[in-house]
């Protein structure tokens, strides 16, 4: 209103031009909703062209060459019940990019302007879709807003406190209903509303793209943990005294290692794919998956190599280095001289750390902590069923770990070693993608999802 006085108080020339220019402004808006836009000096000429025109030209005489003035339906605000807080959004969409932006203005009955705001958006659908972001801003600020006088009205010593007033939401209804009685000047195209989330027939392809150089850099590092484990590792040193602790028997694996790939991969993609089937996210589900190829392969890199560089003999070496049980050492250094076959010889040079363990721990740790954030374990609500779900991968790697040192293909620090460096990578992994599983904001969406809407 006072924006409209002063306004009003100008001379004229520069009250018509002002005028013009809001008048255009609005037209703009839709137009660019529809995919339109022209340049902002093209805009600015018109708006000079427009305001001399009316400036110059008389009612009167387009009345009396019988032509009729434009009468065109004005914007007005209904201002909600008493009592009530009201929410007005508003969206524009480039249908090229995909991209656009969005804002909001929360007012009460008399129309002072209680919050306020505007951001861009990406990955939209249409102009609805910006619009209704914006109007979940203004609900979040609404809620802040009404959670912020609950405190101050605590700290005045008031017996009554209420977060939020019927009133509030009775607002929210009362916008829907009346963005149907409030008038456009020129209103958009047909739109319909598009997948309330975006789905993988929809995003699916942009999102993929948008990560192609994360891709390309998952290839390479199968191809690099490829290369480590074709290549020799070191062949430490090991002395007729050291044989004693290397005397354990050669056993099979209790947990082929085919299996580790199903239990730390394929299994925990399995349970995000039926996540996404109930939330319908193709961000959620990209990132995660994404994010579980990076663990897993990021560890077997890093174990592989540190295995290579080690060297250390598994505790079935002897038998490895003499499968006849016939020992021989060099007379001068009393270094065993392996006589056993060459690929068993070189697979008993890798215990250190254990890949089963480092595998498991960094597929189903990634896993753990997704489950977290999806079932809101942290919620403060005392739930120890959640907690229970959440630690059952764990249990299932250190099940798989423990039968590393059984079946003696490892010693104790090696198990160890091998879980502790799977689940932190697993960690950094997951938390590249997803806040933590105790931020309100991790319950909703993967963080570059959040980040993408420009809302946190």
């Amino acid at each position: 209103m006072q924006m409209m006085e002063r306004v009003m108080e100008l001379e004229e020339k520069k009250k018509l031009t002002v005028i013009t220019l809001l008048w255009l402004w609005w037209g703009e808006l839709n137009s660019f909703r529809g995919g339109v836009q022209r340049l902002a000096t093209e805009v600015a000429f018109i708006t000079a062209l427009q305001a001399d025109k009316f400036q110059t030209t008389k009612i009167s005489s387009l009345n009396r060459e019988g032509r009729v003035p434009e009468i065109r339906q004005t914007y007005r605000w209904l201002k909600p019940p008493e009592g009530v807080l009201k929410i007005n959004s508003d969206g524009a969409f480039k249908c090229n990019e995909r991209t656009g932006w969005w804002g909001f203005v929360i007012r009460d009955d008399r129309g002072a302007v209680v919050k306020a705001g505007a951001a861009a958006g990406h990955f939209l659908t249409d102009a609805f879709h910006a619009e209704l972001l914006g109007f979940l801003a203004g609900l979040k600020k609404l809620q802040e807003w009404a959670l912020l006088n609950a405190m101050n009205n605590k700290l005045k010593g008031k017996k009554e406190i209420t977060v939020t007033r019927p009133g509030c939401f009775m607002g929210l209804i009362h916008f829907l209903a009346n963005r149907t009685q409030e008038a456009m000047p020129a209103p958009a195209p047909p739109i319909s509303l598009g997948a309330p989330t975006p789905y993988i027939t929809s995003h699916g392809s942009k999102v993929a793209r948008l990560h192609t150089y994360d891709w390309v850099v998952l290839v390479l590092l199968a191809v690099l943990d490829g290369v480590l484990n074709i290549i020799e590792p070191f062949h430490r040193f090991v002395g007729s005294e050291m044989m004693t602790d290397l005397r354990y028997p050669m056993k099979d694996n209790t947990v082929p290692f085919w299996a580790v790939p199903i239990i730390g991969i394929i299994g925990p993609i399995i349970i995000i794919t039926a996540i996404y089937f109930k939330k319908r996210n193709v961000y959620d589900l990209h990132h995660a998956i994404l994010g579980l190829l990076f663990s897993v392969l990021i560890t077997a890199v890093l174990t592989d190599a540190i295995k290579d560089g080690v060297g250390r003999p598994r505790p079935d070496f002897f038998w490895r280095c003499f499968p006849d049980g016939i020992p021989d050492y060099n007379n001068f250094t009393t270094g065993a001289i392996c006589h056993g076959e060459a690929s068993v010889i070189k697979e008993g040079h890798k215990s250190f750390p254990s890949g089963h363990t480092s595998w498991s721990f960094a597929g189903l740790g990634f896993l753990s902590w997704y489950l977290a954030g999806k079932i809101k374990v942290f919620d403060r609500k005392g739930h120890v069923a959640k907690l229970c779900i959440v630690l059952s991968p764990l249990l299932l790697a250190a099940l798989v770990a423990v039968s590393r040192v059984d079946d003696y293909w490892h010693h104790w620090q090696d198990v160890c070693t091998g879980g502790l460096l799977g689940l932190m990578v697993a960690s950094i992994c997951y938390l590249q993608f997803f806040p933590l599983p105790s931020d309100e904001k991790g319950k909703l969406a993967p963080r570059v999802f959040l980040l993408s809407l420009d809302l946190f």
